[in-house]
């Protein structure tokens, strides 16, 4: 993606650039994640982890069509920002487990992380290492967010369907107007 970019020759800044978008990502992290457990503490585990699902969708499909250094580094920045859902998400899972299951549900973030940066990988190197998928190598980033932006309606489908709500929602009783989609009980 950076030699996309045609910033330079030099493997070695090539790196550099490729770290400064990586870190971006995690520099917004650095800034958000106190404020999306705060945010989920107040409103609930359900409504972060559900925004943070829609924040990923978008911030992938930007970052996917970036045509600029510049542009990735801020897509990267902003899925930082939108996406606290990590610490979230082991809380949640700390609250709906109990001794008897928590090791297992736990373990299985890491699990999930793994076969997705592998099925990532194998997906990119079909498009890169074959002739039989016709597609310039420079499009393939293209390709990648689209792919996985294709797989998030089922990813927000499910976490509608599966997320309850662990903590009382404020405005469920109040005359303030929460997003209803955000608080509706879990489908059955």
């Amino acid at each position: 993606m950076v030699k996309d970019f045609k910033l330079t020759d030099d493997e070695r800044m090539v790196g550099y650039y490729a770290g400064v978008i990586a870190s971006s990502y995690f520099l917004s992290q650095l800034f958000s994640s106190f404020f999306w457990g705060w945010v989920s503490d107040k409103f609930g585990r359900r409504p972060v982890l559900l925004l943070g699902m829609v924040g990923t969708c978008i911030t992938i499909l930007v970052f996917g069509f970036s045509v600029n250094i510049y542009m990735a580094i801020s897509a990267r920045f902003m899925f930082g920002l939108l996406n606290g859902n990590i610490g979230v998400f082991k809380t949640y899972l700390g609250e709906i487990t109990d001794s008897t299951n928590q090791g297992k549900a736990f373990s299985m973030i890491g699990l999930t992380y793994g076969i997705g940066a592998l099925c990532t990988l194998f997906f990119f190197c079909f498009i890169f290492c074959s002739n039989f998928f016709p597609l310039k190598k420079n499009n393939a980033k293209s390709v990648l967010s689209l792919v996985a932006f294709s797989l998030a309606p089922l990813n927000n489908t499910n976490g509608l369907a599966l997320f309850f709500q662990t903590l009382p929602f404020p405005f469920y009783n109040s005359s303030l107007i929460a997003c209803p989609i955000l608080s509706l009980a879990p489908l059955s």
